[in-house]
């Protein structure tokens, strides 16, 4: 099963470092696997220029989550477990939240926390 949603892009010309300290980028890379944790996080946050008609944005990019359906999840759904306890089992299994993949292009540069907070915490 996929879900996938489309965030705004942040513009490559104007956007700005976000000023994180370094408590909350530690926090926001805790939520992702170790070995994904990206080694010089860049939040940024949107500016607005010319080329992107002063809105800081300039075109999308998804974010998405794949629940593979594997014994362990197989077995919950016929069990009539709860969404929470088929996330857990699907999580166990290395599956990535929406938010998980977003958090990874906003600690890339690509994204801003705000756009997918709105997007993938509604």
């Amino acid at each position: 099963m996929l879900a996938q949603r489309l965030v705004r892009r942040l513009c490559a010309d104007c956007a700005a470092p976000a000023g994180a300290d370094r408590a909350t980028l530690e926090r926001l890379q805790s939520t992702l696997p170790q070995v994904d944790r990206a080694p010089e996080p860049q939040l940024r946050r949107p500016v607005g220029c010319a080329a992107c008609r002063q809105s800081g944005f300039r075109g999308r990019t998804s974010i998405a989550e794949i629940l593979l359906i594997d014994d362990a999840v197989r077995a919950r759904i016929k069990t009539g477990s709860t969404d929470r306890e088929i996330e857990t089992a699907a999580l166990s299994n290395g599956m990535e939240t929406l938010y998980q993949n977003g958090l990874r292009k906003v600690l890339a540069g690509e994204a801003s926390l705000d756009e997918v907070l709105r997007v993938a915490r509604s």
